[in-house]
């Protein structure tokens, strides 16, 4: 719905908010790396949604700031995988034996710290290596 239109005023956010979300999108152009942003979106209901924005600028050729480019996430869904994000690294953290979680390509992505002693090695350096290579005893 977005193409063929001016801004975000009465079709995505409240026309009192537009000005205000726009420059803060838009304030991404000026800045190094990724800016987060919360506001309300509308539907098309009427009502409004709660949403957490990453915005980047994009470069042109030049080197110079073509345009932004934004990802949009529901907040309270983020907010859900952060508590459970949360929750496990705090289970994890405490048990009594060692718990490496593994990605797709058996790489280390969490390692708790009765792990890491037991692998030799700090709990960082042992995050994305292949699992293979951190095992001594096959």
């Amino acid at each position: 719905e977005a193409v063929g239109r001016q801004g975000f005023a009465g079709w995505a956010v409240r026309s009192a908010d537009a000005g205000e979300v726009e420059d803060r999108l838009l304030s991404a152009m000026r800045a190094p790396g990724r800016q987060v942003h919360e506001f309300a979106l509308l539907t098309k209901d009427g009502g409004r949604v709660l949403v957490r924005t990453q915005s980047a600028a994009v470069r042109g050729p030049d080197g110079r700031p073509a345009g932004v480019y934004c990802a949009f996430s529901e907040v309270h869904a983020q907010i859900d995988l952060e508590r459970s994000i949360a929750l496990s690294e705090a289970l994890l953290e405490d048990a009594s034996w060692g718990v490496v979680l593994v990605d797709a390509d058996l790489r280390p992505a969490v390692v708790n710290a009765h792990a890491a002693r037991a692998l030799g090695a700090g709990r960082t350096a042992v995050l994305g290596r292949p699992l293979g290579d951190l095992l001594s005893q096959g």
